[in-house]
């Protein structure tokens, strides 16, 4: 891999690990809901 494509890629490697942080807490709530709602209807 050329050192260039390395030294071009880093500064993002910090946006990447939030923006799969703000993923996951994501999927989460979907999830949470999704929980809920399946509740509320066998209830």
């Amino acid at each position: 891999m050329p050192c260039s494509l390395g030294r071009h890629r880093s500064p993002f490697s910090k946006v990447n690990e939030s923006n799969s942080v703000t993923v996951l807490n994501y999927m989460f709530d979907i999830t949470v809901a999704w929980n809920s709602e399946i509740e509320s209807m066998l209830s």
